[in-house]
């Protein structure tokens, strides 16, 4: 049978993302500084400083080049406090907006501008060159690109701030939204397995994931301080724009907002501003757990931490629980859930079920189904299958990648494999494209590479499946960034192999040996980039390289 959240259902208001945030304007936070700009405290923005500039901008964007509805708005940049400004300007105007990661090159810019239909583009002075380059890729005017970010930064560059567009006075909201239908974020997925599908988040999708998480996400609070959030994982990643621009509005807390992630500057705002609460990906709990500059720098303000985005290996939880005594907590989502699916609810069992995703939020049924589909038993490994209000009804201009993704009754399959325990505690130890096939068994790489990131030789490891044909079968094959102090060498190889071997069943063994690499490539996210790593070494190995 189905699991449904031990949490009752809560009511989901049928009302569009602008109006459930800022459609009442008596909230007792209207003046407070929400957005605080990390390198300069004068830029900041209140609730209502975001609702009359989202306002203006929307105003503009219809009077100017007649925004209609559906209408898509791209925004290429790093992290910055004009993006709550821009998003709901976007949904004013009765469009939606697509983040774009500001990772990206032209050509990837220029997949998803024309994938997604842009009608305009708003970038970063930084990006400029980019976007103009992604934007003559596709046939997208050069008057259609505006910036964004401190205006000194653009001064001498020949194009206009988004703020700077001009409105024929006020135009209300004329529209009629359906929120289970209208698109509010259409945000792409990481593409690590494939080119990337655009995920259309309804504004029904949002209302409900805001009010699943502020219903039961309990932000940690530091005795003496005011609890703040430190934004540095990418706004463009629905993991970030959800918890670092939508809820604030949602919570009133406060966010000191960094362009993009740096460790050392993180920690300095740690310390400057006395952030209570951070958002991370698991490699920066490993740089937290194993960096000397963490010494350097007083975090004793935070009081917790959430960990999501990719899978957490139990041993980082307890590094830096035992190094700082600063509890972790996980969650579990995707782009196509708004993201979150679970969460760990409670500090004290966070630190109990830890290697746990936490429970259903409210409103959420799941189940675990094996390979044909059929359902297993709980504390079985299965796939995850779900349903539940926040959860996305198709991809964008891709009916063939929806129907694949979902069941004919309507339940989403994410693709992890897991499990859930007796407590209704979720695990997630794979993915169902990553397992590894060896001889029958299925091996799952996030533990391997769980186990091997407690040797002191390893600082960062992704486990591949190598295909061997004189065995027709894939072996495990780790690829490890050693430590300082430990060269690669063969023989560093084989005492990691024994080491490993020595605690793992047959089929886990590294018969594919260690490939010693530069870096683990990681999206903005903390995503193993696995498709990279076959690209430049390949998927398949002779048996002279293997164990058989």
């Amino acid at each position: 049978m189905p699991s449904y959240s031990a949490i009752p259902d809560v009511h989901v208001d049928s009302v569009d993302l602008w109006t459930h945030l800022l459609g009442s304007e008596n909230t007792k936070d209207e003046n407070k500084h929400l957005f605080v700009d990390v390198d300069d405290e004068s830029r900041f923005l209140s609730r209502r400083t975001v609702r009359q500039k989202s306002k203006a901008f929307g105003n503009a964007l219809r009077t100017t080049w007649n925004w209609q509805k559906g209408d898509v708005l791209a925004i290429f940049g790093p992290n910055d406090i004009d993006w709550p400004t821009i998003l709901f300007g976007t949904l004013w105007a009765g469009g939606c907006l697509s983040p774009i990661s500001f990772t990206f090159t032209a050509q990837e810019l220029a997949f998803q501008l024309k994938n997604s239909s842009t009608k305009a583009i708003v970038t970063h002075p930084a990006g400029l060159k980019t976007a103009q380059e992604a934007a003559r890729l596709v046939g997208l005017p050069q008057s259609r690109i505006l910036l964004f970010g401190p205006k000194d930064l653009g001064s001498k560059l020949n194009c206009k701030y988004y703020s700077e567009l001009e409105s024929i006075g006020p135009v209300p909201r004329r529209y009629t939204f359906e929120p289970k239908k209208d698109t509010a974020l259409l945000v792409y997925s990481s593409g690590t397995t494939g080119l990337p599908k655009g995920v259309s988040l309804s504004h029904w999708n949002l209302v409900a994931q805001c009010i699943q998480l502020t219903l039961t996400e309990v932000e940690a609070a530091t005795a003496g301080y005011e609890t703040k959030l430190l934004a540095f994982l990418p706004f463009a990643h629905i993991y970030s724009i959800m918890e670092g621009v939508i809820r604030i509005l949602a919570t009133g807390t406060q966010v000191i907002v960094m362009p993009k992630f740096d460790f050392q500057r993180a920690l300095a705002a740690i310390q400057k501003f006395r952030i209570t609460y951070i958002y991370v990906a698991p490699p920066i709990l490993l740089a937290l757990a194993r960096s000397p500059l963490v010494d350097q720098y007083d975090i004793s303000s935070i009081g917790g931490i959430m960990s999501a985005a990719a899978p957490l290996a139990t041993q980082l939880i307890e590094d830096v629980y035992t190094k700082f005594k600063i509890p972790v907590k996980q969650a579990y989502g995707m782009s196509e859930a708004s993201p979150a699916v679970t969460h760990q609810m409670d500090w004290e069992k966070a630190m109990i079920y830890k290697g746990s995703v936490g429970t259903l939020l409210p409103n959420m049924s799941a189940k675990w189904v094996d390979l044909d589909g059929n359902e297993v038993a709980k504390g079985q490994e299965g796939e995850l299958w779900i349903k539940g209000p926040n959860v996305f009804a198709h991809y964008h201009e891709n009916p063939q990648a929806t129907e694949n993704s979902f069941s004919d009754d309507g339940w989403y399959k994410t693709g992890d494999v897991g499990y859930e325990d007796e407590h209704g505690n979720y695990y997630i130890t794979d993915r169902v494209k990553e397992l590894i096939k060896y001889k029958g068994y299925q091996v799952a790489p996030a533990e391997l590479e769980a186990m091997l990131l407690k040797n002191p030789k390893v600082k960062d490891v992704a486990v591949l499946g190598m295909y061997v044909e004189e065995m027709a079968s894939e072996v495990p094959r780790a690829f490890i960034v050693p430590t300082e102090g430990n060269k690669p060498s063969d023989q560093l190889a084989k005492e990691i192999v024994a080491w490993l071997d020595a605690q793992v069943s047959y089929p886990k063994k590294l018969r594919g040996g260690v490939q010693f690499v530069e870096e683990v490539p990681k999206s903005p996210t903390g995503k193993i980039l696995r498709r990279l790593l076959k690209d430049k070494y390949g998927t398949k190995i002779s048996a002279a390289k293997s164990k058989l």
